[in-house]
């Protein structure tokens, strides 16, 4: 299988995302108004909800958060919007902001890459796929190293 073919191995995602130009979905300000006359592209919801909880605002965060939803991170994984909720406003906590590196997405999921900075262990480089449905998140695979959690060095005063 290759590295950039789906589960089902048809490779479909991986044309969209990796193929030529104009078949993938990336941040673009064409992509944007293309989206703005029919639905909200799952890619500006993922988008729209890591602004969100990065940025301390957990109300807009939560509805765009599926009673049903999957998380499965490095740190935890839980089924319902309560637990995934409770762990995102923990995490929020130590969040000081945010900086996407990268976000691609189609009719049903978006994948981000970005730098989450924390107070407790700066700069965590990670990637996130998220599978979006009638205007919410159902589910959130995300990935990054856990071993830098709390090892950043406290800056001297």
């Amino acid at each position: 299988m290759s590295p950039f073919t789906s589960k089902g191995g048809t490779g479909k995602l991986a044309r969209r995302w990796f193929g030529s130009a104009g078949q993938g979905r990336g941040v673009s300000a064409q992509n944007q108004s293309d989206r703005a006359m029919t639905q909200t592209a799952p890619l500006d919801i993922a988008t729209a909800f890591t602004k969100a909880w990065t940025s301390h605002d957990l109300e807009k965060a939560a509805s765009l958060v599926a009673d049903d939803v999957v998380f499965d991170g490095p740190m935890q994984q839980s089924t319902g919007k309560k637990p995934y909720l409770e762990g995102l406003t923990k995490l929020s906590q130590d969040v000081t902001g945010v900086r996407m590196i990268a976000a691609f997405g189609d009719d049903h999921q978006a994948l981000l890459m970005y730098d989450l900075m924390t107070k407790s262990s700066g700069a965590l480089s990670c990637a996130k796929h998220l599978t979006i449905s009638d205007g919410k998140i159902h589910s959130d695979k995300l990935t990054f190293d856990s071993k830098k959690l709390g090892s950043a060095k406290p800056k001297a005063n």
